[in-house]
């Protein structure tokens, strides 16, 4: 979600919070916190959803990344931060369990930070300038090795349907996400029928 973003997108990008597993809020370092960001924020706690933070713009007359970094953790929770050895210590402090195991082993394993992650303790922060690709890579290198598959509760089909539009020849388009089982493309699925 990029904040402030464009408001002609904000009913469509509200209509999938229910189907996702992770999202990236973007957050610009020259404008900080915005009020659709505080829209977006409290939708995604609402939703309970894990998220990580963008901020973008980083090579802009006037980034101010640290006061941004700040702004997160004082107006939204303190477990922004970026994912390094040297916060350690401030993410363990988001959990007793983590807090425990630094202080028992001096570092904390990836399934915790992982796990607290998850469980919207800790919100990893990535920097750069996403037009000339600056800090991308970390950032989809973050994305893979800190997020977990979606574990689904059953092999039987399962899913949520997040959005109904029609395509330009008129037939009703019913957007789903699988949350259990498989689903062929093209197959067709009929009230009452059973896979």
């Amino acid at each position: 979600m990029d904040t402030p973003g464009h408001v002609d997108f904000a009913a469509q990008t509200e209509q999938v919070l229910p189907v996702l597993d992770y999202a990236l809020l973007v957050v610009s370092a020259t404008d900080g916190i915005q009020g659709s960001t505080r829209l977006w924020w409290r939708l995604l706690q609402a939703a309970n959803i894990p998220t990580f933070i963008f901020i973008n713009k980083t090579d802009s007359l006037g980034a101010n990344v640290t006061g941004v970094i700040e702004q997160l953790q004082t107006e939204f929770d303190a477990g922004c931060l970026p994912l390094t050895s040297d916060n350690y210590e401030a993410i363990a402090m988001t959990d007793e369990a983590a807090l425990d195991e630094l202080l028992s082993t001096e570092t904390l394993a990836d399934p915790t930070i992982q796990r607290l992650i998850d469980h919207r303790h800790v919100f990893p922060v990535y920097t750069g300038a996403a037009l000339k690709l600056a800090g991308v890579d970390e950032l989809i290198a973050g994305l893979t090795h800190w997020t977990s598959p979606l574990t689904p509760a059953s092999n039987a089909l399962a899913g949520r349907v997040f959005k109904i539009s029609h395509a330009p020849t008129g037939e009703r388009l019913t957007w789903l996400r699988v949350t259990g089982g498989t689903l062929q493309a093209k197959t067709e699925l009929l009230p009452g029928e059973k896979n």
